[in-house]
């Protein structure tokens, strides 16, 4: 049977990736030493599912067939920043969301409590709506990265509409990940 890397995700426009990557210029400016997020790859994660084979996938794909028409569309606001675990010890940088939040939390959520009836593992930290900008490798450089971060929290990328959901395959490669759409569903 085959097997592929996978994960459950909320794509973002073009317009607003853009937006986000002159963020990621500042932070590639600091000369920390971090993996940037390549535009394309941007998305707002709802479930990490790591390697799942074809049985799996079709249990998933029926999940979200049944699960995500149940949410309404949302329009959600991509606004503030800041960093895991926390800003003075940052990991990963991300993007946050305001208005919709809610709303992305309850789907995710539900998608969580169906995988898991199914057998599939549950998060141990509460999800929080993030966009990844980078992960950051070392502590160099932390007191300008803490005055960036700082200033990056009144970010206000925008809104999108969130009108699906979409199964990713996710491929390794030496370049960086490449995500293919592999099942969409829309919210009612």
């Amino acid at each position: 049977m085959l097997s592929m890397r996978a994960f459950i995700a909320v794509e973002v426009p073009d317009e607003l990736k853009t937006k986000a990557a002159r963020l990621q210029e500042r932070l590639e400016m600091l000369d920390i030493e971090a993996n940037i997020v390549k535009p394309e790859n941007m998305h707002y994660n709802l479930k990490f599912l790591g390697e799942i084979n074809e049985a799996d996938s079709d249990k998933v794909k029926a999940v979200l067939s049944r699960i995500v028409p149940q949410h309404a569309a949302f329009d959600l606001h991509i606004a503030g920043a800041g960093a895991f675990p926390q800003v003075t010890y940052a990991r990963v940088v991300w993007l946050g969301a305001r208005e919709g939040a809610q709303q992305l939390s309850a789907l995710a959520e539900d998608i969580e409590l169906a995988l898991a009836d199914m057998g599939f593992g549950r998060e141990e930290k509460p999800f929080t709506p993030h966009l990844t900008l980078a992960r950051i490798k070392t502590g160099q450089h932390k007191t300008e990265l803490i005055t960036v971060l700082k200033e990056m929290a009144t970010t206000d990328l925008g809104i999108m509409h969130v009108g699906q959901v979409v199964l990713f395959q996710s491929q390794l490669m030496p370049k960086g990940p490449i995500y293919t759409p592999v099942h969409t569903v829309k919210l009612s």
